[in-house]
C-alpha cells in the first residue's frame, strides 16, 4: 500500500505543480551542476549565451519564451559573483515570445542569467578583451615611371608624394583580426589580413 501511495503521488505530482520530473531528477542526480529549477514559464533560447566581446562593445541579448508568457524578463548580471543587478528586457511588438535588451559599453568580464517570472536560465559567461591597436606600420611608395625613382618604404604615417604614386600599407596589430579597412574620405577599401 505504501508503494502504491508513492506511485500515485509520483504520477500526480507533475499535474499538481505543472513541473517536469526530468528536470527535478537531473537536479537530484547532479546537485552541483547549474541546472535551473522547474518552472511554469519556460525559457527556450538565450542569444548569444556565453560570448567574447571587444571591450566597449554592447551586448545585445535576445530571449525566446514558451507559450505561457511571463510578466517580465530581466537579465541578472554579476561582475563580482556576489552582487547582482537586473536589466529589464523589452517584449517585441511583433512576437510576444521574443524579448530584447542591450548592455551598453561592456568593459569587464561578468556572468549573467535570464529570469522570467519563476523561470531562470543557466549562467552565461561574458569575457572581454582589449580592442586591437596598430603596433607598427610600413608604407611603401611606388613612384610614377616618369620620375625614375626607386620605391621607398617609410615607418611613419605622414608622407608626401607626387600625384600618381601608388602606396602600399603593411600594418601589425596587437590582436588577431577578422578584417581591416582603409578609409580615405568617404571611401573604404578592404585590406588583406594574414596571420604571422
Amino acid at each position: 500500500r505504501s508503494l502504491l501511495g508513492v506511485l500515485v503521488l509520483f504520477l500526480i505530482f507533475p499535474v499538481l505543480t505543472e513541473t517536469h520530473i526530468p528536470t527535478s531528477m537531473q537536479r537530484i542526480l547532479h546537485p552541483f551542476s547549474d541546472i535551473p529549477p522547474p518552472s511554469r514559464v519556460h525559457i527556450y533560447q538565450v542569444v548569444p549565451g556565453s560570448v567574447e566581446l571587444t571591450r566597449g562593445d554592447p551586448l545585445r541579448i535576445t530571449v525566446r519564451t514558451g507559450k505561457r508568457q511571463p510578466e517580465s524578463v530581466v537579465a541578472s548580471v554579476s561582475v563580482s559573483g556576489n552582487v547582482w543587478r537586473s536589466i529589464d528586457l523589452v517584449r517585441s511588438d511583433d512576437d510576444a515570445s521574443l524579448w530584447n535588451g542591450v548592455i551598453e559599453a561592456v568593459d569587464k568580464d561578468f556572468v549573467y542569467r535570464i529570469v522570467a517570472d519563476d523561470a531562470q536560465s543557466p549562467r552565461y559567461q561574458v569575457r572581454t578583451f582589449p580592442p586591437p591597436i596598430i603596433e607598427s606600420m610600413r608604407l611603401t611608395c611606388v613612384y610614377p615611371e616618369y620620375m625614375d625613382i626607386p620605391s621607398r618604404t617609410f615607418a611613419e604615417g605622414d608622407i608626401a608624394a607626387p600625384i600618381g604614386t601608388r602606396v602600399g600599407f603593411e600594418l601589425a596589430s596587437s590582436n588577431a583580426l577578422a578584417g581591416a579597412w582603409l578609409e580615405v574620405g568617404e571611401k573604404s577599401q578592404a585590406l588583406q589580413v594574414s596571420a604571422t
